[in-house]
């Protein structure tokens, strides 16, 4: 119950017996015989209010008696979290759109990635899959050139459909990007569809098989 109420609770109760007391000190020659029955509610009306307000008086001081911790607001202990700069967050940025692309992070000197001519290359990486030849492979990871060998192969394998040799160079191409970047799960199922291939040109081919 707020403040204003107690006011005026307390204006009434102060209301009530003043004009009771008025009325029960009148004159007896004064009070007529209709008066009792006003004079009788207005006592028991009196005596309703100020058990009201003894009621309230003891809300009010039970309140005032609390403690001041007990209605004060708990204090929540709060971490800082740490501040990270612009540079921090574009720098991050940079190294996850470099792992998405198959480009391997730069150096920590700066340096520049390695040198990388695909149609050079190129039949290097086509003499092995990536465990019998990953240097050649992070190689070409390392340089963010791995999507151009993927679509190197692609051409190749369209263009020679029941060359068995070039369909494993394609498969092993997506295996090889999977083996460097696990974000790239698509190449999984793009490799088994063309062992299937392989395998329905040379039901014989273990690796296709294995």
């Amino acid at each position: 119950m707020n403040n204003t109420t107690t006011v005026v609770l307390s204006l009434l109760c102060a209301s009530a017996a003043a004009t009771g007391v008025t009325l029960l000190l009148r004159p007896a020659a004064e009070t007529s015989p209709g008066d009792t029955n006003t004079v009788a509610e207005l006592r028991r009306a009196v005596d309703e209010l100020r058990a009201s307000n003894t009621a309230l008086q003891g809300r009010i001081d039970a309140l005032a008696n609390v403690p001041a911790s007990a209605s004060a607001p708990v204090a929540i202990e709060r971490t800082t979290a740490p501040v990270v700069s612009t540079e921090q967050l574009a720098a991050a940025v940079d190294a996850y759109m470099q792992q998405r692309n198959g480009t391997a992070a730069l150096p920590a000197d700066g340096g520049k990635p390695p040198e990388f001519d695909l149609d050079t290359e190129i039949g290097q990486l086509a003499s092995g899959n990536y465990w019998s030849n990953t240097d050649a492979w992070k190689k070409a990871f390392a340089a963010g050139r791995m999507d151009d060998v993927i679509a190197r192969f692609e051409e190749l394998a369209q263009k020679n459909p029941n060359d068995v040799k070039t369909q494993m160079n394609l498969a092993n191409a997506y295996m090889a990007y999977l083996q460097m970047d696990q974000s790239k799960w698509q190449m999984s199922m793009k490799a088994d569809a063309v062992f299937d291939k392989v395998l329905a040109l040379d039901n014989t081919h273990w690796e296709a098989r294995f």
